[in-house]
């Protein structure tokens, strides 16, 4: 048996998701190929909140930084 793949365009994914297909699941294009990603531990928040702080303090006010929280 032959198993056949259906490799998504990014036009294709972001009208999938500007329709809602995905609400329920985290998922990223990534090759053509929808991956659904694990929710984010606390090793990640921990790194994320402390680059933003980085961030922050070596371009003060020439950027806005916001953290994005799933």
């Amino acid at each position: 048996m032959t198993v056949a793949t259906y490799k998504w365009t990014l036009d294709r994914y972001h009208q999938a998701v500007e329709a809602g297909v995905f609400d329920a699941q985290p998922v990223e294009l990534l090759k053509g190929e929808l991956i659904v990603m694990p929710p984010e531990g606390e090793p990640h928040t921990y790194f994320s909140d402390r680059l933003s702080k980085v961030l922050q303090r070596l371009l003060g006010n020439r950027s806005q930084l916001q953290l994005q929280q799933l």
